[in-house]
């Protein structure tokens, strides 16, 4: 009757867990504001095309961890045609009652069978998932301004190099505009610009 009661326990504990509707939406992400911390990114051509990547490499991410832990991708239990979903399946119990007869038919339909390590056996894998997908929701700007980053630094790798070509340009030029003709310099200079 005591392990009923510790399944009990923690079930309800941990309702938000295996009874709660998830979604991957990134709220706090799509309106960010990367002006300040990443002026190279602001004013780039791609920049509205940041979100949709981060989303994807996210999601990639994510079904990689899915991979890694050997977790089956159908643990998501999507809502209709929603973003919204559940982990597992144990979401369909109105009640820890019925809960505790889905997870007692797992084990012969008798409670006496089952104990507090199946059950945490049984959603061990509902809590990875929860708290991946958690941790990332409330960590989705820090680890966008990480991406962000990544591409910062690429944009200002392309920007140091071109910025050295039209230096190198320039110091021919300045060398060589006695010898040039109006039209290679005039060549000269839009290499520049």
């Amino acid at each position: 009757m005591n392990e009923l009661k510790n399944i009990v326990e923690y079930l309800e504990n941990n309702k938000g867990v295996w009874n709660g509707i998830r979604n991957l939406k990134l709220y706090n992400v799509i309106s960010y504001d990367m002006t300040e911390k990443f002026p190279l990114c602001a004013t780039n051509s791609d920049k509205d095309d940041y979100f949709d990547w981060f989303c994807n490499e996210s999601y990639s991410n994510f079904k990689l961890y899915l991979e890694n832990e050997c977790i089956d991708i159908n643990i998501l239990e999507y809502i209709g045609s929603t973003s919204s979903f559940y982990i597992g399946k144990f979401h369909e119990a109105y009640n820890i009652r019925d809960l505790l007869m889905q997870l007692s038919d797992a084990h012969l339909g008798d409670l006496n069978l089952l104990t507090l390590e199946n059950v945490k056996e049984q959603f061990d894998d509902i809590f990875k998932v929860a708290e991946f997908i958690d941790d990332f929701k409330k960590n989705q700007v820090k680890y966008f301004e990480g991406f962000l980053e990544y591409i910062e630094a690429d944009l200002q790798e392309e920007l140091n190099k071109k910025e050295e070509r039209l230096n190198i340009i320039k110091n021919i030029l300045s060398k060589t505009k006695n010898i040039l003709t109006e039209s290679e310099k005039d060549i000269m200079k839009s290499l520049i610009t």
